[in-house]
């Protein structure tokens, strides 16, 4: 896992056995606690963050494309 300040170019790094959200949320506890909060946050969107399950009626009502649910914390 790898965050990166776009403003300063820090960047700070955390391996693991995998890119889970519990990971990813360490990785930004540790940011923090390090650098201070973040004024923002973005993520580049690649597949961890998505689901390959179908979108529920509700999210198919609100204009969710099926491979476009983010999984987030269970």
């Amino acid at each position: 896992m790898n965050m990166v300040d776009d403003a300063t170019g820090t960047s700070y790094g955390l391996f693991d056995t995998g890119e889970t959200t519990q990971v990813a949320l360490q990785c930004l506890f540790d940011w923090i606690m390090k650098y201070g909060i973040p004024y923002s946050i973005y993520c580049d969107y690649k597949s961890l963050f998505y689901t390959k399950r179908e979108a529920t009626i509700e999210e198919q009502l609100a204009g969710i494309a099926s491979n476009k649910v983010w999984r987030g914390l269970p």
